[in-house]
């Protein structure tokens, strides 16, 4: 803290001649030109910003950088298990100060503090970097499993209650040791009425009782409540006792719009989905409304309750439900087509069925009720890792050619063992040109192999591709030997306009982005065409298994945005837009090249 003080005090001197007294956010007396760097200070003194003897060199990089504000847009400042304490934090929290003082913080920062010692002591100190104001829409803190208490959630709330904390904020304080005391004060401030328009506030595995949860669901039903406000409570176990409540605040009609609950893990059972089902019917429930139900104990009974609840036509518009993960078997997917073909499902449902052993038959049944000419328009489903095969794929084939498929569809079957035969049934389908506008189809990992990708080169040269469609390819084994087809492709002058094809971790080779330069330098593409062919490098699969380590407790030790996507549609990488009109870096451009996926 001496060292800041002086650091500062030193500045103020060598700017203006005096120091003016004025409190930072921060607590600490800054000058009018908090953080600029003065002439004469001494290079220890700027770098050191009170982190203790034996601090890791990478804090202090993290520290200086942040305090020039030298981070790319939604850069992530990674400091998770690094053993640190809540001086760390302090440090941390006084660069970010330093560098938002002088106009230069970034965009959508991201600081991740998991997996710490931070304790409440630290989380004060993050507290007091939501009440700056400096903070800039989109920022993600992560200070899970770093025994912040009660009383660090107390430290919390203040900062989202203080009207200052930015728009999109993502507050990761899971498995934290906080109980019912804490629920009580972030319960106040999700009541108050001044916390940001699009919170994501996670808090599963913290030591919440049923009255700790009704607390929380109290909040809810304030309204006061931000609008897209996301409540994670994953693994936090919730009684029938707590359903009921839960279910009673979605059905009260007091609920923001874009409500979303994480519930998975959390031992529900097929007894709560009666109270969610008599909420979804009621007509009451918030538009946009996202229910995570992954790993909650269901049987068949269960999700035949929701499914039955979702075609009674009273379920909200944009309606999200996540029962991935549950053993249902083919039996639900003849449920489902039913549903669907009662012509009630809310528009814009997304629904996901990821893992749920529905096998081929059960595929083939929802995709025949496609072409019913019932279902709603922009519908989402997710039926990867199912085991569809040629059943399935023939089916889907049947329903890209009927002309009563929505538009908007969104289909997710990667993880399926389809192999090149799935690319047969598309490309029939798409000369028959009858396929729905704005179709995203996700066929990553599906062993396509460049027998596949012939057939689906030869479909974008035929020229009877929907505009806005998304195909994702990633993962499927793709090979140089493919190139010709798909630099024939790009140069027919017949791709559909604002399409995206996601080629991204197939082992194409080198000579794959100079394919697709040659095209875009020709001007063989049309406006908002894009086509991603990066590889996975060693080193990324190195990082990716490194994450995959660290999270095997069950925790995200990287502050997500908000609402964290269920299945990742494209590649993480920025993909090379074609058209003129589309900047790739935008956060537009993203969101259209990207469709519209469940939240968590």
């Amino acid at each position: 803290k001496a060292t800041v003080s002086v650091l500062n005090w030193w500045g103020g001197r060598g700017r203006v001649g005096r120091v003016t007294g004025t409190p930072c956010a921060m607590g600490c007396i800054h000058s009018d030109l908090c953080g600029r760097k003065a002439e004469g200070v001494p290079a220890e003194l700027e770098e050191e910003y009170a982190l203790p003897s034996g601090a890791p060199e990478e804090v202090r990089v993290w520290c200086r950088r942040l305090a020039a504000g030298r981070l790319a847009p939604g850069e992530e400042v990674a400091l998770a298990h690094r053993h640190l304490t809540a001086e760390h934090a302090h440090a941390v929290a006084m660069a970010l100060e330093e560098g938002a003082a002088v106009g230069v913080g970034a965009h959508g920062l991201s600081v991740d503090l998991g997996h710490n010692r931070i304790g409440a002591k630290g989380a004060s100190w993050v507290g007091k970097v939501l009440t700056s104001g400096n903070l800039k829409p989109g920022a993600a803190f992560a200070v899970q499993d770093n025994g912040i208490g009660c009383h660090g959630a107390k430290f919390l709330a203040i900062g989202l209650r203080s009207g200052k904390a930015p728009a999109g904020l993502t507050l990761n304080a899971a498995s934290n040791g906080i109980k019912d005391d804490g629920a009580r004060y972030l319960a106040a401030a999700i009541a108050s009425g001044s916390c940001p328009e699009g919170l994501t506030l996670q808090l599963g595995g913290n030591q919440f009782s049923d009255a700790g949860v009704k607390t929380l669901c109290s909040a809810l039903v304030s309204g006061k409540a931000p609008q897209n406000f996301s409540l994670d409570l994953a693994g936090v176990p919730i009684s029938q006792s707590g359903a009921a409540v839960l279910g009673k605040a979605l059905g009260s009609g007091k609920c923001a719009a874009g409500t979303a609950l994480g519930l998975r893990e959390t031992g529900l059972g097929d007894a709560a989905m009666q109270c969610f089902a008599v909420a979804l019917g009621s007509e009451k429930c918030p538009k946009g409304l996202a229910l995570d139900l992954r790993g909650t104990g269901l049987t068949l009974a269960g999700a035949q309750t929701l499914v039955g609840a979702v075609a009674l036509g009273t379920a909200p518009e944009g309606l999200i439900l996540d029962l991935g993960g549950h053993r249902f078997g083919p039996q639900l997917g003849h449920l489902l087509a039913d549903a669907l073909k009662t012509g009630c499902a809310p528009a814009g449902l997304s629904l996901s069925l990821a893992g749920t052993e529905l096998g081929d038959v059960g595929g083939a049944a929802v995709f025949k009720a496609l072409a019913s000419g019932k279902c709603p328009a922009g519908l989402a489903l997710d039926l990867s890792d199912n085991g569809l095969a040629t059943l399935a794929a023939a089916a889907l084939g049947d329903a890209l050619r009927s002309p009563h498929t929505p538009d908007g569809l969104d289909v997710d079957i990667s993880g399926n063992p389809l192999g090149s035969g799935v690319a047969v049934q598309l490309a029939a389908a798409m000369e028959a040109g009858q396929a729905p506008a704005r179709l995203s189809l996700n066929l990553s990992d599906t062993a396509l192999g460049d027998a596949g990708m012939k057939h689906i080169c030869n479909m974008l040269k035929h020229g009877a591709c929907p505009p806005g469609l998304t195909l994702l390819l990633a993962q499927n084994g793709i090979t140089a030997a493919s190139l010709d087809g798909l630099r024939a492709a790009l140069a027919s002058r017949r791709l559909p306009d604002d399409a995206t094809i996601d080629l991204s971790m197939n082992p194409l080779g080198p000579t794959a982005q100079l394919v697709v330069n040659e095209a875009a330098a020709a001007g063989h593409c049309p406006p908002g065409f894009a086509i991603d062919v990066s590889a996975l490098s060693d080193t990324t699969a190195a990082a990716a298994a490194a994450e995959d380590d660290a999270d095997d407790d069950g925790s995200s030790a990287t502050p997500t945005p908000r609402h964290p996507l269920l299945y990742s549609h494209g590649s993480s990488s920025t993909m090379g837009l074609l058209g003129p009109a589309t900047d790739a870096g935008s956060e537009d451009s993203r969101s259209d090249a990207s469709p519209r996926q469940l939240r968590f």
